[in-house]
């Protein structure tokens, strides 16, 4: 593996934040494209994201975050997975960059502000591409310790939801003579295909079989349905594969909200603590099934934390923790 004097030619700095426990490296965007040994854009970036990012010869981290923010007020962003790919969105980051700029005095944590997409080759006013793909729309410091906000964040609007039919679903799975099949057919309630930024095929179980799948069925699962025969028979492309219970909601008021347990296994990264954009796509497919019995706040715990997704007109709003547990500095 590339080692990190191989990449750098000058020191560099980055924080380390996670969103419910999802975490990433930031760093400013125009120092890091200066200390790169290599000319910066898309495959530098690339490589220098999967290095970084390795759990046992890097600083370990899910992606990395490259921001910056000039003297008008702009801010501009690209996250980059641990596999090198570049991230169409992600809402634990996001998260986490909204906490940063709050806490470095970029944003105030009350106006809405859209975040710019950040171009790889160079990180200069003029090469600040004008889409943006993402809303910053409030932080809040939390009190109970040092470092902790809670942030709410746009992530867009719906693309595309295409149903995909049970039976024809649960044959395909079984032609693969997998054995995590018989599991899926005793388990599954509905399934779709969501498209966000991120692509998303969500899995909705029955909630007492949800809670009998172990870490393992779940990756047996993952693996299955990101392989390139299934994908191609489903035709969609690989997509982060997300499982969501559903369960009746009998005695409850209106105002109460279900707590469902969800959980996303990445492309690129295998099960995760938790994805801000797969529990959104959760949401989409929930109420699209007719499965969810609430029309605010979806409220989902994954391993790694409890996250709420409301839908605001047509876009999705994602609400979460955001902490920053450190500062790492390559000389």
């Amino acid at each position: 593996m590339t080692s990190f004097n191989a990449l750098f030619k000058g020191p560099v700095t980055f924080e380390k934040w996670h969103g419910a426990q999802n975490d990433f490296l930031f760093a400013e965007a125009e120092s890091f494209f200066s200390s790169l040994t290599d000319v910066p854009d898309s495959a530098s970036v690339a490589a220098a994201a999967e290095v970084l990012c390795h759990r046992h010869c890097g600083l370990g981290a899910d992606g990395l975050v490259l921001w910056q923010s000039d003297n008008s007020g702009k801010i501009s962003a690209g996250i980059w997975n641990s596999d090198g790919t570049r991230a169409g969105t992600c809402g634990n980051a996001l998260r986490c960059l909204a906490a940063l700029m709050f806490e470095k005095k970029f944003w105030n944590g009350r106006q809405a502000i859209d975040v710019l997409e950040l171009a790889a080759e160079g990180a200069s006013a003029d090469k600040i591409q004008p889409k943006s793909f993402a809303t910053l729309l409030s932080c809040d410091l939390l009190q109970v310790a040092k470092n902790q906000f809670s942030a709410r964040v746009g992530m867009g609007e719906l693309q595309n939801i295409a149903p995909i039919d049970r039976s024809d679903f649960l044959q395909l799975c079984e032609s693969e003579n997998a054995p995590i099949a018989e599991r899926l057919r005793l388990a599954l309630s509905a399934v779709a295909f969501v498209r966000l930024a991120n692509p998303h095929l969500v899995l909705i179980l029955e909630s007492e079989k949800f809670s009998s799948f172990s870490h393992d069925d779940f990756i047996q699962a993952g693996r299955l349905l990101q392989s390139p025969r299934m994908c191609e028979a489903l035709k969609i492309p690989v997509s982060n594969i997300g499982f969501v219970e559903i369960a009746g909601r009998k005695g409850r008021s209106a105002q109460e909200q279900r707590l469902l347990n969800g959980i996303v296994f990445e492309r690129g990264a295998g099960l995760t603590p938790c994805c801000g954009s797969g529990g959104c796509a959760m949401k989409v497919a929930l109420e699209h099934s007719k499965l969810s019995q609430t029309d605010d706040v979806e409220r989902i715990a994954m391993p790694g934390g409890i996250i709420e997704i409301r839908t605001e007109g047509k876009s999705l709003e994602l609400t979460g923790p955001a902490q920053r547990f450190g500062r790492i500095e390559i000389s």
